[in-house]
């Protein structure tokens, strides 16, 4: 269990979960005290690589987990090529896993893992979506080459990859390995009508095959890096984050140049002063711009319906389609004072998977950014691990990592060399840095204050084992009342020195826990087929939306004409999902589709105009 440790590295261990029967677990978290391999709770910075995760033998039913990542609101981190078996989750992503929300190409990363027998493999979830909405890097591997992890390939396993968050992931996946495609992960709905929405999870494939080399040697050390690097490591590795981040900033650039064409300020000033009169000149100033319109002129704009009709508004937001692939916005759209049409809606959720010369922008930066940030945290840790310590070296290469979580680090090494004035100095600044607003200076406004209450304790020579009653009362206050580095800090002191118990019970799914042996609990689902044409009539593409009885496995979707003679068949192997057909070339007219799984049949008809 780590808390605020930044850093760590586990690396070469294997873990065999056993039952949580802690009493005070139990009685705060009921079915949900949960077990873990790893449980990481506000961590920036770790190797966590090459691990295996098992449910002890025998073990009684409960929730097993393999690694737990909580708020650890991260530039960028990577979980990597880890084995994770028989168990309710193997990765559970928990809350802000992401430092900054605007920016696709921040936060956790999982790579080359190998799932086996897991109810569900990946989860993306939160405890409370005000406070900590759920989310991590919108990229999951690259279009030049995989994710190269492997799923659960058991009929019933419930997800590979279940995202509640708020963000679309891209996932990236090797078509040459079946086992590396992602086929159960879209949330069920509550019955077949209407379909839930969005599914923001987009699996995509990829012919570049990740070959999940060993960064760390794979325990032999013979090949790859040790934690502490060597001078030849050090430099290669201090070149490789130069040549990234040159890569990064001259991508940035063009897309900055391009986004709004070059001035948001200016442009969401123009729109909101507009009046119906300009509707034209800025509609097609909108669309010359386009795909690089940003959320905020996009929302402003939406907004405006004085000045644009629900066509044009349309219009350009279809031209816009990376910006749709934000949850918000379509939760904005549809939210707003005058929504728009639910249709329409519908229509914009599908156009979100388009992809645009912004879409490739934004997919070199998150390449470019991973492997400078990975650059970064390797020459830290090697820092860090090394037996003499240079607390300057470690803060340059903090200060070029960069982000609030770098800084609270840097303000920590401050405070362990008794250099309180600087510290003071940073943590002032860190507000207008940021430009904290809402939760965010909340969190921050508390964490400033345990902070100086630690600098005066260790100003008096005191450690946190010698406080006195009200001192104790101070932490408690924010233990319970507090969120963020703040209530985390103060849990660990008075749990660790002054006897208290608190449990951060997993926001887990009953029917996920596990048996006394390795085997699933059959999940509950509709036995009855489900599928769905639309839009319909349709003219340019059609979206079928499909549930099918989870023991079949596979069903066939065929489109016939008048006929009788087949158009198209499409095979469906996962339970819940949706498949898009282009229909430009095909000719106008009446068409009937079927979905067949086993005995089971149900049709309809299509018209193409």
């Amino acid at each position: 269990y780590a808390s605020v440790v930044n850093n760590l590295a586990v690396l070469f261990s294997e873990f065999h979960i056993g039952h949580n029967d802690n009493a005070g677990a139990q009685a705060i978290c009921g079915d949900n005290a949960a077990s873990y391999g790893i449980d990481m709770n506000q961590c920036t910075g770790f190797a966590v690589e090459e691990n295996e995760f098992y449910k002890y033998t025998g073990a009684p039913q409960g929730q097993y987990v393999g690694i737990r990542c909580k708020d650890s609101h991260t530039d960028y981190d990577l979980i990597y090529k880890n084995t994770l078996e028989g168990l309710s989750y193997g990765n559970f992503a928990e809350g802000m896993n992401r430092d900054e929300v605007l920016y696709d190409y921040h936060g956790l990363e999982y790579k080359c893992n190998s799932n086996t027998e897991n109810y569900t493999d990946f989860i993306v979830d939160t405890y409370d979506p005000e406070l900590s909405p759920a989310i991590i890097r919108s990229y999951i591997g690259y279009s030049n080459m995989s994710a190269g992890n492997t799923f659960s390939q058991q009929n019933n396993v419930k997800w590979h990859f279940l995202n509640l968050g708020e963000q679309l992931i891209e996932y990236y996946w090797y078509e040459g390995n079946s086992s590396e495609e992602p086929e159960y992960y879209c949330v069920l709905p509550p019955d077949p009508n209407p379909y839930p929405d969005p599914c923001l999870f987009t699996p995509i494939e990829n012919s570049t095959e990740n070959t999940c080399p060993s960064h760390y040697g794979g325990g032999g050390g013979s090949i790859g890096k040790s934690t502490v690097l060597t001078p030849q490591q050090f430099q290669d590795t201090e070149q490789g984050y130069s040549d990234a981040l040159s890569d990064f900033n001259s991508v940035k650039s063009l897309y900055d140049n391009l986004e709004d064409g070059g001035n948001t300020q200016t442009l969401n000033a123009e729109i909101e002063n507009a009046f119906p009169s300009d509707m034209w000149e800025l509609r097609s100033e909108l669309l010359g711009v386009s795909p690089h319109v940003s959320k905020e002129v996009l929302m402003t704009t939406a907004n405006k319906t004085d000045v644009f009709p629900e066509s044009v508004l349309f219009e350009i937001l279809s031209a816009n389609p990376d910006e749709l692939k934000n949850g918000d916005m379509i939760s904005f759209l549809e939210n707003k004072e005058q929504p728009l049409p639910p249709y329409m809606i519908e229509m914009l959720k599908q156009i979100a998977g388009g992809v645009t010369y912004k879409t490739v922008l934004k997919r070199q930066m998150a390449d470019f950014h991973a492997k400078k940030s990975k650059a970064a945290q390797d020459i830290i840790r090697s820092v860090l691990a090394d037996s003499i310590m240079d607390m300057q070296l470690y803060r340059n290469w903090l200060d070029n990592l960069g982000g609030i979580g770098a800084d609270k680090q840097i303000i920590a090494s401050y405070i362990e060399e008794g250099n309180y004035t600087d510290a003071q100095t940073l943590l002032n600044l860190i507000p207008s840095l940021y430009e904290l607003t809402g939760n965010d200076s909340a969190q921050y406004n508390d964490y400033k204050s345990v902070t100086e209450f630690l600098i005066g304790i260790e100003q008096q020579n005191r450690s946190v084992l010698d406080l006195d009653t009200t001192e104790i009362e101070f932490l408690v206050n924010f233990a319970e009342n507090s969120e963020g580095t703040a209530k985390v800090a103060a849990r660990g002191i008075l749990e660790f020195g002054y006897g208290y118990h608190y449990c951060d019970c997993l926001q887990a799914d009953s029917s996920a826990m596990k048996s006394s042996i390795i085997n699933y609990e059959t999940p509950e689902f509709d036995n009855g087929l489900y599928i769905k044409a639309k839009p319909n009539p349709a003219d340019t593409w059609v979206a079928f939306d499909y549930k099918i009885p989870l023991y079949i496995g596979e069903a066939i979707l065929i489109v016939t004409d008048i006929n009788g003679r087949i158009i198209k068949r499409f095979t469906i192997n996962s339970e819940v999902g949706q498949k898009v057909w282009d229909i430009r070339k095909i000719p106008t007219g009446v068409y009937f589709y079927s979905l067949e799984a086993g005995n089971n049949r149900k049709s309809d008809k299509l018209i193409i105009k």
